[in-house]
């Protein structure tokens, strides 16, 4: 069951990514050519068919090229809201990390100062 899951979201995928593409207003060649691919591959052709695994690396350089955002593509990919307590913490976490630049790591609690001594007790030492 889950193969088809991920099956059925790879074809979503694809065809978004396809569409990204046409609605560019660039040709599946002047894609090609952006992205350095060899001359008359048919690159796109194979990848939108599923002739060709997609790789994320592959989604990103395609999205920067016909001007998509890959937050906006990826949103709208997968805009199914997902009430899972686990899922909705991972997305706060996640969300929160990327907000403050924290490459991925959960946020820490805040750091406690400590507390200065008194001059009277520094020199009981």
């Amino acid at each position: 069951m889950a193969r088809k899951k991920t099956d059925d979201e790879v074809v979503r995928v694809l065809a978004m990514l396809r569409d990204a593409a046409r609605y560019s207003n660039l040709s599946n060649r002047e894609v090609e050519r952006r992205l350095e691919v060899s001359d008359n591959s048919g690159y796109l052709s194979r990848l939108f068919s599923g002739a060709r695994e997609l790789k994320l690396r592959q989604i990103l350089d395609i999205l920067d090229v016909v001007g998509c955002r890959p937050r906006n593509f990826f949103r709208a990919a997968f805009a199914e809201p997902d009430e899972d307590p686990e899922a909705l913490r991972l997305e706060h976490i996640l969300a929160h990390a990327h907000r403050h630049g924290r490459g991925g790591k959960p946020p820490r609690s805040p750091r406690r100062r400590p507390r200065s001594r008194s001059p009277s007790s520094r020199s009981k030492r």
